[in-house]
């Protein structure tokens, strides 16, 4: 009876997989894992509302950061398109008109915390990419009155300890734009 032993490139093999396997577990968990801090808006009843300016900006140490036009422009666009393809409301727009009524619901995002993490970084770096943040105010208010209806933190960090695997800044901007819909699409309903 004849015992064989495996090669190290066999073993080497099967190391290899169950890290690609463990990895793409990981990634997964990673975008649980990056949960905003705040689900609740505490967002009041919208049914007044039929069209809906969303808008982004930042504090000045964010806006100064060379990423933060574009990611600011993405960031405002899916949140739009979010809201637009809920069909819940009759007019969504990035352009806010100078005068608004009181059919109007102004979503104002301030971007107070910003490190970007971009997907070739990430790769390339793994843990070394650091941990990508985004933080906001969210802000809706009537856009006759100028009232605001509800202003709520919402902010994520991804782990590090997901390494290649770990969040982006995109992914940030899907996760925390889905939970902005969601419930401000449930308050129209």
């Amino acid at each position: 009876m004849s015992h064989h032993r495996p090669s190290i490139t066999s073993l080497f093999t099967i190391a290899l997989i169950l890290t690609v396997v463990l990895g793409v577990v990981l990634s997964y968990a990673s975008e649980e894992g990056e949960a905003p801090s705040s689900s609740e808006l505490g967002i009041p009843r919208l049914d007044k509302y039929d069209s809906v300016y969303v808008s982004v900006g930042g504090t000045a140490d964010v806006e100064s950061h060379k990423k933060f036009k574009k990611v600011s422009a993405i960031l405002q666009d899916t949140l739009a398109k979010k809201l637009k393809d809920s069909d819940v409301f009759q007019n969504v727009s990035t352009k806010k008109p100078e005068q608004t009524s009181a059919s109007d619901l102004v979503i104002s995002l301030s971007v107070n915390k910003f490190v970007y993490t971009g997907g070739g970084g990430r790769i390339m770096g793994g843990i070394m990419a650091g941990k990508a943040k985004l933080g906001m105010l969210v802000s809706l208010t009537d856009g006759e009155s100028g009232e605001t209806l509800v202003e709520s933190p919402l902010s994520t960090t991804s782990k590090l300890k997901h390494g290649v695997f770990g969040g982006t800044t995109q992914r940030q901007i899907n996760k925390m734009t889905d939970i902005i819909a969601e419930e401000i699409i449930a308050q129209k309903k």
